[in-house]
């Protein structure tokens, strides 16, 4: 009798331990899909470095972020020229290729207040557009 309390005692417990380990199922299915958005940058063009197809701005909070375009990256300008090159530093223009020729309207707008839509890429801020705000 004694045999059987105690097998029917570690069955009991065996069954409640079973059962409280045993998670539901989550269904987060509309998580699943959002895609998180990062806020834009917003602040001034500092540097263009076709040559590694980055783009260098100083912030509102004076911090310098790089931002990596990619070919896709819609570029997008005021109508006409861009302002007049005030130093000889800013004057030299870097040579293009094929490969980085898409940031071609970007050169001479340094100094310019842009906005940046950005995603994460393994870390890195990869530009979706480059929106020119005139000076």
């Amino acid at each position: 009798m004694k045999k059987l309390w105690i097998v029917s005692l570690v069955c009991l417990v065996t069954a409640f331990v079973l059962t409280a380990c045993e998670r539901p199922p989550k269904v987060e299915a509309s998580s699943e899909l959002a895609v998180k958005r990062n806020p834009d940058l917003h602040g001034e063009l500092t540097k263009i470095d076709p040559q590694n197809m980055t783009i260098v701005m100083r912030v509102y909070n004076g911090m310098e972020q790089t931002v990596r375009l990619k070919p896709t990256t819609n570029i997008v300008t005021p109508e006409g020229a861009p302002p007049a090159k005030r130093n000889k530093r800013a004057a030299k223009r870097p040579k293009l290729n094929s490969a980085n020729m898409m940031m071609q309207p970007l050169l001479g707008w340094e100094g310019s207040e842009i906005t940046v839509p950005w995603v994460d890429d393994q870390g890195m801020k990869l530009a979706t557009a480059v929106i020119v705000d005139k000076r």
